[in-house]
């Protein structure tokens, strides 16, 4: 017997916070939305569940610092936007980072997922106050 994929585990218990999530998926304006809880009860499975279908990036955040942690969600942001170009050398910077969201996001509406941001902190104590300041400044306008 093979081990079972996250995507054929049957889903359960979460039709709220799923109802939850599409509200604020269909809303107008931009909506940054922590999702927080007790480890191992299926969170990340759930935002799984939720971003299928939709334009997304998903990046789950390592103990590595922020060059690298940049560089790894750089290259999903390239994926999901599709450009060979973008591809080839993707953004791995905090500003190429932004204006790779920036361009995502005038293309329609888009989801980003940042899992286990925790650990991105735990090496960079700075990622809060920098997202925070993006939100604020550009990211809620989208």
């Amino acid at each position: 017997m093979g081990i079972q994929r996250q995507a054929d585990r049957p889903f359960f218990d979460r039709r709220g916070e799923l109802d939850a999530l599409d509200g604020f998926w269909s809303a107008r304006a931009a909506q940054c939305v922590p999702v927080v809880g007790r480890r191992r009860v299926g969170k990340t499975y759930m935002l799984e569940h939720f971003a299928a279908g939709k334009r997304h990036a998903y990046y789950r955040c390592t103990l590595k610092g922020s060059d690298e942690q940049l560089a790894a969600l750089g290259a999903a942001l390239a994926d999901a936007l599709g450009d060979p170009i973008v591809s080839a050398q993707p953004p791995s910077s905090w500003g190429a980072v932004f204006a790779a969201l920036d361009r995502l996001a005038g293309e329609g509406r888009f989801l980003l997922i940042l899992d286990e941001i925790p650990y991105w902190v735990a090496k960079d104590d700075s990622v809060p106050s920098v997202l925070q300041n993006w939100w604020d400044e550009r990211g809620r306008y989208l």
